[in-house]
């Protein structure tokens, strides 16, 4: 080969590296865009069709082989070399010029049978050509468009990687993993997560994410997939998985997020079934066994034996019933029935509580409930009444009656009570099996040892065969022979009582429900156009009820007064039981008011007018006066109680006295006794005392149980008769008409002298009863004008509060509204606490609160004509007449000595402690600011004084009853007494219209005892050996100088008074004290 034909050769060869060279780079940029272009497809396409982990799966390996194939393409191409002839067929096909020349040259160069000249200029000829000759000179324009647009592709890539960063890690990561999880699930709540269900049991799974769409997709054991949609419900996406008898998995796919996958293991559930009791009842009931299949309730008699069985849904380790007091009765097992066995005693619950063999399942089933039907006592009943005598001439009394029982009658006997002693008569015994039987049957009394004077009271009794409980006895009611006793008499006279309170205890409903009524009209007649004839109807129909209820009330109330009138023997009215009855009956004079009567006319007068407006306000009037009248009716049925109580002490009493001369005629006969006859007479009139004397002491006792609004009293007789009982004072009277039977007189009469002085000890205790009951009544009254004070000075605050707003302006009509609204309060503050005047309200306060309500109402009219200046001023003397009767009342309250009786200790402190908090922060708003004067003090603010001086005084008075009333206590926290004092004080300084820093510490000294000795009591609950002590001046704490002027003080110490363990119901006094003050 010549030297033109190497040259050639060596430039077909740079040739072929150049060509190598400009087929790789035109791959890599078509590998580049095309990679670009993928990515950017799928990112798009996952977007927006969200595409399924199995296309996902299939896209990704095919996504990764494609450019695989294509980068080892543009990497082969540049190792790739062309062969001298392969390049020069290719030149000579891309340039024309060259023709065979080239192809020539690489075939014949360096064969002998080919001319090696014209070899060699062939290739001379060619060299020229191919020095100019380049690759990719043609395909340049090509080879710019490709790679600007892949660059183009590629940097659409990049930014979409930059800008949404997350989006676009999730699309690669949902292309690298299909069923991977995808996305942070550290945040999201998953329900219920990997689980145990029973078989046959839905799924309900939610996740909280903020997709607004999701899918669940269930893969069973099988590798069976199921796709569920979730919904968006309460905020969250839920699904319900259907039922399940394997094992299976379950992931979310909330949006393009993927959780993992979670486990449900499907068990099949250990269930009771067929429920069923068999009862067989004890055998003296005769009653056959019962079968109550599918129920698991048991109702049995009493002793019955109740056997529980039921079927389990596989076989159970162990099972047992468990009751609710907690003990459990173990059952057996044998395959798929338990069972178990329970004797019926006492009403309870149960459930049936059954275990798998490995103790991986349990089953307990519903609550049922096991009822035992008691065997009843047998009924007695004795027909007819009362006997006013024995019979004469046969002494005997036919008895008629009737027995009967639930399971049968064993006896059947007269019961008797003679002189004190129990006895019984037996009748002819029924059969075992009779449950219902008649009685007649002569009962001979002549060998009975009845006299003038003495009483028999005989019953019937039934006696059942009860084998379980033992026999019970039933006895019908009493029935009484020959005179009453003192207990009958009482008893009369208690249903006499009775029947009169009865009476207008049935007439309060009925007031209600015509007040009801009255009501429903006037709403009716306000709202309709004009009164049609239904509502003339019932406001017509009411109209005579409220007559006839009038009526009524009128009979009850003379019935009432009759009844308390003294009668037969009479007993001696004094001055305080005539005062009460003279109350009792303006109370009821007051109930059946003329107001009431008036209101009911002009009623009447504007249904004939058929006025609608007219008959509206008629309405109103009448309803307002209703009300009234149920408020009276309460008041005077408390009063006739009290009243009926007063009078059944005095019988009492007078009861008493007569037996004690009783008791001390039979103690002077018994010295001067001689023969038998005389002895055996003053036996029996002994005797008879002790009954009486029992009689009476059992009547004190009951009295002192009924006087439920008198506990002081009603404790004092009830320790009185107990007293009494422990002493055996009765049967130290009997013992004694036994000694004198005996002859034993001097016995006798040291037993009826000790039985005279204890009479005289019951006698005293009735006494302190009355006393208790007239003191009771005392702090009733203080307690009623004190409340009444109360209400005088909330109205009070409330018409300042008016006042104000009159200052500043407002709307007429609506000042003019409230204003008539405090005006009808006034007045009806004013009716009720003149409704029982001679007990409690004094005439200075009854003069302030009526011109409080004319100055109210006269400020309501000058309101009304545009008088704002002489409605002010009226304003303000209505204040002023409250704040006088409140402090009238008050001072009236004072008088009244005692102390309330009962009540707690805790509960009285928290009181005025709550009411000393209020005060205080009040007063706290009324202190001058830095150098202001007190004298520099608004007519408002002098009002507002007035009423907390007021306010003051009433707290002082309930600190005053405390320590009366728990003067003697031992569990008594703290020493209070002379806490009185330093109020009384606080209630000056209001009075002189000065409240200054020493005011203020003052009252917070108060405030800080009272707290005190509550916290004191409570910690008592825990700890006797700890003692309260009164509150000392510690000093302020270290660090701490006096505060500035304006300054708010500051707290009792450096300590952080909200971590003060101070108890929870006296927090929220101390939190608002302290915010008042600025702490």
């Amino acid at each position: 080969m010549d030297d033109r034909s190497a040259q050639l050769f060596s430039e077909l060869d740079r040739i072929s590296r150049a060509r190598a060279r400009w087929l790789a780079s035109v791959l890599a940029a078509g590998f580049a865009g095309g990679a670009a272009a993928i990515l950017l497809a799928c990112h798009i396409a996952d977007l927006a069709l969200i595409l399924t982990p199995a296309a996902r799966q299939i896209l990704g390996p095919a996504i990764v082989a494609v450019l695989a194939a294509g980068g080892l393409a543009a990497i082969g191409s540049l190792f790739i070399r062309k062969s001298p002839a392969a390049t020069a067929a290719w030149l000579e096909g891309r340039e024309m010029d060259f023709r065979q020349d080239l192809s020539t040259v690489a075939q014949c160069a360096g064969r002998a049978d080919y001319s090696a000249e014209l070899v060699s200029e062939l290739a001379g000829r060619s060299l020229e050509r191919l020095r100019g000759v380049r690759p990719a000179a043609g395909a340049r324009k090509f080879t710019v468009r490709l790679r600007a647009a892949s660059a183009s592709l590629f940097i659409l890539l990049v930014l979409t990687c930059i800008i949404w960063p997350g989006a676009a890690r999730i699309s690669l990561a949902r292309l690298a993993r299909p069923w991977g999880v995808i996305g942070d699930w550290s945040r999201v709540d998953v329900v219920p997560g990997d689980v145990r269900i029973p078989a046959g049991e839905e799924l309900l799974v939610e996740v909280r994410s903020g997709a607004g769409k999701a899918r669940v997709i269930v893969e069973s054991a099988e590798r069976a997939v199921t796709a569920c949609p979730m919904a968006l419900r309460d905020g969250s996406l839920k699904a319900l998985l259907p039922p399940a008898e394997r094992d299976f998995q379950y992931r979310f796919f909330p949006g393009r997020m993927q959780s993992r996958s979670f486990r449900v293991a499907v068990y099949r559930p250990l269930v009771l079934e067929g429920i069923s009791v068999r009862i067989e009842p004890p055998a003296y009931t005769r009653l056959a066994p019962v079968e109550m299949p599918n129920q698991g309730g048991i109702e049995a008699v009493k002793g019955s034996r109740a056997s529980v069985t039921a079927r389990a849904s596989r076989p159970a380790g162990s099972a047992a019933a468990i009751f609710s007091g907690g003990q459990a009765v173990a059952g057996t097992t044998a395959g798929g029935e338990i069972s178990f066995s329970l004797s019926v005693q006492r009403d309870d619950r149960y459930r049936l509580m059954a275990v798998s063999p490995g103790g991986a399942d349990t089953f307990v089933s519903a609550e049922y409930q096991i009822t035992a039907v008691s065997d009843l006592p047998p009924e007695a009943e004795l027909y007819g009444d009362d006997l006013p005598e024995v019979p004469r001439g046969e002494m005997a009394a036919l008895v008629a009656g009737r027995a009967r029982d639930d399971f049968g009658l064993s006896r059947l006997r007269i019961g008797y009570l003679l002189q004190g002693q129990p006895g019984h008569r037996e009748i002819a015994a029924p059969g075992r099996t009779v449950t219902d039987t008649s009685v007649e049957f002569a009962w001979s009394l002549a060998n009975m040892g009845l006299l003038p004077g003495d009483s028999l009271v005989y019953w019937l009794e039934a006696v059942d065969n009860d084998a379980v409980s033992g026999p019970k006895t039933g006895r019908s009611r009493s029935r009484k022979l020959w005179v009453p006793s003192i207990a009958e008499l009482y008893q009369a006279m208690a249903r006499q009582d009775s029947a009169a309170t009865a009476e207008l205890a049935g007439i309060q409903p009925e007031q209600a429900e015509i007040r009801e009524q009255i009501q429903r009209l006037s709403r009716a007649v306000k709202e309709s156009r004009r009164v049609d004839w239904q509502q003339q109807a019932a406001i017509e129909k009411a109209l005579e009820d409220q007559q006839e209820l009038l009526s009524r009330l009128e009979r009850a109330a003379d019935q009432a007064l009759e009844s308390l009138r003294p009668e037969g023997r009479q007993i001696e009215i004094d001055a305080e039981t005539a005062s009460k009855l003279r109350e009792l009956r303006q109370l009821f004079d007051q109930v059946a008011t003329d107001e009431m009567r008036r209101a009911m006319e002009r009623l009447s007068k504007a249904m004939e007018k058929m006025d609608r407006q007219e008959v509206a306000r008629a309405l109103e009037k009448m309803n307002l006066t209703a009300e009234e009248l149920k408020h009276r009716l309460d008041q005077a049925i408390a009063a006739l109680k009290e009243l009926q109580q007063q009078k059944q002490m005095d019988r009492i009493k007078e009861e008493l006295d007569r037996l004690a001369e009783e008791q001390r005629d039979i103690r002077d006969r018994t010295g001067a006794a001689g023969e038998q006859t005389e002895a055996d007479r003053l036996a029996r009139r002994q005797q008879q005392a002790a009954e009486d004397l029992e009689a009476l002491a059992r009547e004190a006792r009951q009295l002192g149980e009924q006087m439920e609004s008198q506990p002081e009293a009603g404790e004092k007789l009830r320790q009185s008769g107990d007293r009494m009982q422990k002493k055996g004072t009765p049967a130290k009277m009997r013992q004694a008409g036994q000694r004198i039977s005996q002859g034993k007189k001097q016995a006798a009469m040291d037993l009826q002298q000790q039985a005279l002085q204890e009479m005289a000890e019951l006698s005293q205790g009735l006494e302190s009863a009355r006393s208790s009951m007239a003191q009771a009544r005392s702090r009733a009254r203080a307690q009623a004008l004190r409340q009444k004070a109360r209400e005088a000075l909330s109205l009070s605050q409330q018409q300042e509060d008016l006042n104000r707003m009159m200052r500043e302006g407002g709307d007429a009509n609506d000042l003019a509204e409230r204003q008539q609204t405090l005006a009808r309060a006034g007045a009806r503050l004013q009716s009720r606490a003149g409704s029982r005047q001679e007990m409690m309200m004094p005439p200075q306060a009854a003069g302030s609160l009526s011109r409080a309500v004319r100055a109210m109402g006269q400020s309501g009219q000058e309101i009304m004509g545009g008088r704002r200046g002489q409605a002010g001023q009226q304003g303000q003397e209505a204040v002023a007449a409250l704040n006088q009767a409140a402090a009238a009342m008050l001072e009236a309250s004072s008088q009244s000595s005692g102390s309330q009786g009962g009540g707690d200790m805790m509960q009285e402190l928290e009181g005025l402690s709550g009411q000393q908090s209020d005060i205080n922060q009040q007063t706290l708003g009324l202190m001058p600011s830095a150098g202001g004067r007190p004298e520099a003090l608004s007519q408002e603010a002098r009002s507002q004084m007035a009423r907390l001086a007021a306010q003051q005084e009433a707290v002082r008075q309930g600190m005053d009853e405390y320590n009366r009333k728990y003067a003697d206590r031992r569990d008594r926290a703290d020493r209070l007494d002379d806490l009185a004092g330093e109020m009384q004080k606080a209630a000056e300084d209001l009075r002189q219209q000065r409240a200054d820093d020493r005011t203020r510490e003052r009252q917070e000294r108060i405030l800080n005892r009272l707290l005190q000795a509550q916290r004191s009591l409570r910690d008592q609950d825990f700890s006797r050996q700890r003692k309260a002590e009164p509150g000392r001046d510690q000093g302020q704490a270290a660090g701490r100088g006096e505060p500035k002027p304006g300054e708010a003080p500051p707290p009792p110490s450096d300590r952080d008074w909200r971590n003060e363990p101070y108890p929870l119901e006296y927090r929220e006094i101390i939190e608002r004290y302290f915010r008042s003050l600025g702490w």
